[in-house]
């Protein structure tokens, strides 16, 4: 069951707050993220590469390999 964005949000937290459980539960947690506000989404996007290429130009990649695995490190060059 996908749900616009724009109709959840105008829905109860209540009602978000169940849709939200029902999407990760029946989909898992990443279905959910419909349920959140495209800033939100962009500001957690922009940390998230903030953090990986601050741990690229130190040689280390733990945010990466926590979010993709390590099969990860023969994909990418850094």
């Amino acid at each position: 069951m996908l749900i616009a964005t724009s109709a959840v949000h105008a829905e109860s937290p209540e009602k978000t707050a169940e849709e939200f459980v029902q999407l990760s539960t029946s989909q898992g947690p990443s279905a959910a993220v419909i349920l959140y506000h495209p800033n939100d989404v962009q500001r957690v996007h922009d940390k998230i590469l903030l953090m990986c290429e601050r741990e690229a130009e130190s040689g280390r990649q733990q945010t990466r390999a926590a979010l993709f695995g390590a099969g990860i490190r023969r994909l990418t060059k850094r």
